[in-house]
């Protein structure tokens, strides 16, 4: 039943599952943290570009000052219209943590979907790292072998 290939892929899983996982939740707690006290402040674009090998949108590039120090950041899950503001006025509102300015994100980006999606994948993934990994257990338990 559990061959070495068996025990790679769950090595694997067991690897990448809570990576990003960590990533995700990582994620999800500076979008709340920017949501319930970030501070607002008009940043310049610095490029606009479609990435033409995927469907993953429109990445806009970022930049503002605070207090002398020069952030910048980028953002591809913008609605339409916010994409022609950015292109037309070549300025975006961005909010960003006022303790780690490095933390922004433009304050109308659409990242709901996107969480989801991650955080599905990624339990997903760490899911099933963990059935692999009960198997192996089982495997080894009746057989005294990890793999055979």
């Amino acid at each position: 039943m559990a061959t070495i290939h068996t025990a790679l892929v769950a090595l694997v899983l067991c690897l990448v599952g809570p990576t990003f996982l960590a990533l995700t939740i990582r994620n999800e707690v500076r979008a709340r943290a920017l949501a319930e006290h970030g501070a607002i402040v008009n940043a310049d674009v610095t490029a606009v570009t479609a990435d033409r090998d995927t469907d993953a949108g429109e990445r806009v590039a970022y930049s503002f000052a605070i207090d002398g120090v020069s952030y910048t950041g980028a953002n591809r899950h913008l609605a339409h219209g916010d994409l022609v503001v950015a292109r037309t006025l070549h300025r975006i509102e961005v909010r960003y943590l006022p303790e780690d300015p490095s933390v922004s994100a433009p304050t109308r980006a659409l990242t709901g979907r996107t969480q989801l999606v991650a955080f599905f994948l990624s339990g997903t993934l760490t899911m099933a790292a963990l059935a692999l990994l009960g198997a192996l257990a089982m495997h080894k338990r009746k057989t005294g072998r990890w793999w055979a």
